[in-house]
């Protein structure tokens, strides 16, 4: 657990000491390869600090599924949302877990730790209006190009049709663009 709380430390900085102690008062949970975290019959009020693996959030539009975002190891999420919306781990997975009452219960205890979640979901919220920008790219060439640049990573970790869906193409024009930019 010990280099999860540095990953934790250096991605928010924040200190080791209150990242454990946050931790401590999560379950850790497993979850299979595309296993739904939150679906339809699965709609608690969760956040989740993912320790493992890759996830990735969507919603159905005229019965096809549309990927939102990627989330990995070190990052968190909040799982509620609207009835279409889920959560799948594209990998095996595991992530810490605690329902929103717990945590609120938690931060009313402790300042310190109150100050520790407030600080991981300022960069959360950055991270994902970064993210969001980088997807209003005009055309799906640069689209892919922002995303290539400034996340590379997700390219070996998720595969080609959820990032495809992600950018607003099909598998084949995503394939086309690569194709293009090796030339």
């Amino acid at each position: 657990m010990q280099s999860f709380v540095s990953i934790l430390c250096d991605k928010y900085g924040v200190s080791s000491e209150l990242v454990s102690q946050l931790l401590l008062k999560m379950e850790k949970k497993s979850f299979g390869k595309h296993e739904l975290v939150m679906g339809p019959d699965n709609r608690k009020q969760n956040y989740y600090i993912i320790s493992e693996g890759i996830w990735r959030g969507y919603r159905i539009f005229d019965s096809e599924d549309r990927t939102l975002w990627f989330e990995r190891y070190g990052d968190i999420l909040y799982s509620e949302a609207s009835a279409d919306y889920r959560i799948e781990s594209i990998s095996n997975s595991s992530a810490y877990v605690i329902s929103k009452n717990d945590l609120d219960i938690l931060c009313q205890e402790s300042h310190e730790i109150s100050n520790l979640i407030r600080t991981i979901l300022e960069q959360y919220y950055f991270e994902i209006t970064e993210w969001l920008i980088m997807l209003c790219q005009p055309t799906a060439r640069a689209r892919y190009l922002t995303v290539l640049e400034k996340d590379s990573e997700v390219f070996q970790l998720v595969p080609q049709k959820y990032i495809a869906s992600c950018l607003g193409m099909t598998p084949q024009s995503l394939s086309r663009i690569r194709r293009q930019i090796v030339k």
